[in-house]
């Protein structure tokens, strides 16, 4: 069987990676309390966490800590990984020297293992004749979901995905998630961004494709979790077939329904008055591709009055208008209701 590319397995790690850096500071209160199982602590920060030497590293997660047990203060590192790798071992013992010889200070050092089923190459420890060295290891399909989904902060909820399911079919727990993100954010697009990483952290677990069919089936109050939906690699797609009509992005391996929602997202935000720059921000595309999309979404007048003839034609409308046949079909679907 053919290896997966490194550099697209590469990327998949950095999607994962950029939404956990980004909770990460709303994340550490769940994984002292109810991973680590530490507390009450005080961390504050330390000088600088980018480590030089002959290499370099840069830990996911470094603070000084306070604890009954450390009342002088500790060093504290949390990495998160989601392979199981041999090197995982000398990674962590490379992180644990650099920082005891930077800050003079005992260490706490804690990897939190993403992915599930028992772990077969790191073993949390290195063991030489001259050299004894061991960390924490924490598997968070270990824990039960239910010391997040609770939680008042929508990072923390979000862990559920990756935590233990207690034999709750995935589908139990995947409404419960979307459920109390509703009940945190409502009607805003805070929602969207957090049901849009929900989606992306599913395919840890497998997940991404039954999460995506649940939140296409539920009666969500909002438009915007509809919206901005859609894959890395996709906005390039639309951005450049916009250049020659949308139809052509589609050529380039953008779903259709995955377009007319990306489409949507940018009309229903403009009618809300964000302006170009804070549309491309929060959707997350080229401010080029939403002044495109609005540029030809300002033909909707005589979309509808085409759309009002009989034996209409949504491509010869497309093509007559110089649109997108995606525009044409949104604002088809918006007359009717």
């Amino acid at each position: 069987m053919p290896k997966k590319p490194q550099k697209k397995a590469n990327r998949e790690g950095n999607k994962y990676d950029k939404i956990l850096k980004e909770n990460l500071e709303n994340l550490i209160p769940a994984m002292l309390r109810a991973v680590i199982h530490v507390g009450p602590v005080r961390l504050e920060n330390l000088p600088q966490v980018k480590l030089q030497s002959t290499i370099e590293r840069e830990p996911d997660f470094v603070k000084k800590m306070y604890t009954g047990e450390y009342p002088d203060g500790c060093t504290l590192q949390i990495e998160f990984e989601g392979k199981d790798e041999k090197e995982t071992d000398f990674r962590m013992l490379e992180y644990g020297a650099m920082l005891i010889r930077k800050y003079k200070l005992p260490i706490e050092q804690h990897m939190i293992y993403l992915l599930e089923g028992e772990l077969k190459n790191v073993k949390g420890k290195l063991d030489f004749k001259n050299l004894q060295f061991q960390y924490h290891i924490h598997c968070l399909w270990k824990i039960s979901y239910k010391h997040f989904i609770g939680s008042d902060s929508p990072e923390e909820v979000l862990l559920s995905i990756l935590a233990g399911h207690d034999s709750e079919p995935p589908e139990t727990v995947i409404r419960l998630i979307l459920e109390r993100l509703l009940q945190l954010k409502g009607n805003s697009l805070a929602t969207s961004k957090f049901i849009r990483q929900l989606e992306i952290l599913s395919g840890l677990r497998k997940l991404q494709a039954i999460t995506t069919k649940i939140i296409d089936n539920m009666t969500i109050a909002y438009d915007i979790t509809k919206d901005v939906r859609y894959q890395q690699g996709q906005e390039k797609g639309m951005e450049k077939g916009m250049e020659k009509g949308m139809e052509k992005g589609m050529e380039k391996g953008m779903e259709i329904g995955s377009a007319k929602r990306a489409i949507i997202g940018i009309i229903n935000m403009a009618n809300k008055g964000f302006d170009v720059p804070m549309s491309a921000e929060v959707l997350e595309v080229a401010p080029d591709f939403v002044a495109s999309v609005l540029e030809q979404y300002k033909k909707k007048p005589a979309i509808i009055s085409l759309l009002a003839k009989p034996r209409a034609n949504t491509e010869e409308i497309a093509v007559k208008l110089q649109v997108s046949p995606i525009l044409v079909e949104v604002v088809k679907e918006d007359l009717q209701g």
